[in-house]
């Protein structure tokens, strides 16, 4: 008796897991999303800080890129994303805050991204330390890239340290993903580069800053007028 039951089981096991399979497969024309960085590492935040964070990806298919869902493995960790199309070759952003509230040690999260891609989930993953307190060695070292006035009612300036000489590439996103300005900057040293965001609206922005071949750094900042 206990024979047939067990093997009944199994069958609706089988036959649950592949139905979930199927429901997540994409059902129509599939492309590719391509991140800069699908990993972020905060080092050391006192409890209590939150983080925030642009994962930058680039549409690499040959289909308009559909993001569905992006869920945190925790509360702690909420993700934002484009709500709309992104076209062939087009580029926008998770973005994503952890709040260390209520947490101590070592942490790593993720996010989980469902799209019309093959496969139709990538993970990204967040790490780092939640201390008490930050001591003066903890401290994260100043990358010579710093952005003001922030908050700011539109105009921003953009200082570069040790920057002569190499070209900058400029990207700003919403608070939602979505790319609305872009600009390249032939010498980044050249002295401090003024920005004007006076026609945005109020609300957070990240500027996203490559300098030469270095990898990217992002600097959040507020629209308040």
């Amino acid at each position: 008796m206990k024979k047939p039951l067990i093997l009944f089981l199994l069958l609706l096991f089988i036959l649950s897991f592949t139905a979930h399979a199927q429901m997540d497969m994409p059902t129509g024309p599939t492309t590719e999303m391509t991140f800069d960085n699908d990993q972020f590492e905060f080092g050391k935040i006192a409890q209590g800080d939150k983080v925030q964070h642009i994962f930058r990806f680039t549409n690499t298919g040959k289909r308009p890129l559909v993001i569905s869902d992006a869920k945190g493995s925790c509360g702690c960790t909420v993700p934002n994303w484009p709500k709309y199309p992104i076209e062939p070759g087009a580029t926008a952003a998770i973005v994503a805050e952890f709040d260390s509230k209520g947490k101590m040690g070592k942490q790593n999260k993720t996010i989980t991204i469902t799209a019309n891609t093959r496969p139709p989930q990538t993970m990204l993953t967040i790490k780092g330390e939640i201390v008490e307190e930050l001591s003066k060695t903890d401290q994260t070292i100043p990358n010579g890239i710093s952005l003001f006035p922030n908050p700011t009612k539109g105009p921003l300036t953009l200082k570069v340290d040790n920057g002569k000489g190499k070209p900058a590439f400029l990207e700003i996103f919403d608070s939602a993903g979505q790319l609305v300005k872009q600009s390249d900057i032939k010498d980044a040293g050249a002295g401090p580069i003024q920005l004007d965001a006076s026609t945005f609206t109020n609300g957070q922005y990240y500027l996203s800053v490559k300098i030469g071949e270095k990898d990217r750094v992002n600097l959040p900042f507020v629209i308040a007028k």
